[in-house]
């Protein structure tokens, strides 16, 4: 294609705010670095599972090829690759996600149900928490630009012992995992799309332990330092029937997927006068 020809198909689709961008594409992603003045990394955080927070740490982008899995979503699978695309996942919750009681007694059982049927051999799924997100300003959530995992090993104990504390001393006695269950809520995605890191590209040094420092209480999670061996992954043009399901954690010690970091991204394909992304994500814990 020649360079007029390219040149015309970019203005013609900037110019097209129902566009969905789709393919492969290199974007900007922020990595955590050192802080400055050497000092422990934590983060200041107003109220749980908030966006808004102040880290000690700086935040740069790097420029990553992340690849489309789009058509291709079947050779990818929770345990062998971190993270699982499924579509035409229908719900009966109310489909605005402002109604936390709606979320807890109807969407929390159908994700349940849901993570049964990827993983058949559990003895117990939980929904023990989730997250609306929107691009609006001042919203509370909002999609995060930056790479990292949302629990470590010991934050994600410590959620067992809080979600289920007259079960957990057996509980963890077994194998454990956290996952996350994420979708649109006003799809298809055009803009900030998520992106996932395959874990066996990650090694366990790019990732840094994060105190996030509430006002009551502690807690951990960890962000990602930039590394050009990271392979990633996004799921293009997710519509609200998607599922992208990830892990957090697993205790099993030769899990071939222990963590998936991910993060959204900035498509520079994303046309002018495009819908902004809203969507729910959904942590999970699942036993045995």
């Amino acid at each position: 294609m020649s360079t007029t020809t390219t040149t015309s198909v970019k203005v013609v689709l900037e110019n097209d705010a129902s566009y969905i961008p789709r393919g492969n594409v290199d974007a900007p992603i922020k990595f955590f670095s050192e802080p400055e003045d050497g000092s422990v990394p934590y983060n200041l955080m107003k109220a749980h599972l908030q966006s808004h927070t102040t880290p000690n740490y700086p935040l740069n982008p790097h420029t990553i090829s992340i690849n489309d899995i789009r058509d291709h979503e079947s050779e990818y699978l929770l345990e062998q690759d971190g993270f699982q695309a499924v579509s035409n996942v229908t719900s009966a919750a109310d489909p605005a996600f402002t109604d936390e009681e709606n979320i807890k007694s109807v969407w929390y059982p159908e994700v349940e149900a849901f993570v049964r049927t990827l993983l058949p051999e559990a003895k117990r799924v939980f929904a023990f928490n989730h997250i609306v997100r929107r691009s609006k300003p001042g919203f509370d959530n909002f999609p995060l630009t930056s790479a990292h995992v949302d629990q470590t090993a010991v934050s994600t104990e410590n959620a067992i012992r809080m979600f289920l504390p007259n079960e957990a001393d057996e509980l963890i006695k077994g194998r454990y995992r956290a996952l996350n269950v994420w979708c649109p809520i006003n799809g298809p995605v055009q803009a900030t799309p998520l992106a996932i890191a395959a874990p066996s590209s990650v090694p366990e040094n790019d990732l840094v332990r994060i105190e996030l420092r509430y006002p009551n209480y502690s807690s951990e999670t960890q962000m990602l330092k930039y590394n050009p061996a990271h392979k990633w992954y996004y799921w293009s043009g997710m519509t609200n029937e998607d599922r992208l399901t990830f892990m957090i954690m697993d205790n099993k010690e030769d899990a071939v997927t222990k963590r998936a970091p991910h993060s959204a991204f900035v498509d520079p394909r994303t046309p002018r006068g495009a819908r902004e992304r809203d969507s729910i994500e959904t942590r999970v814990f699942v036993f045995g």
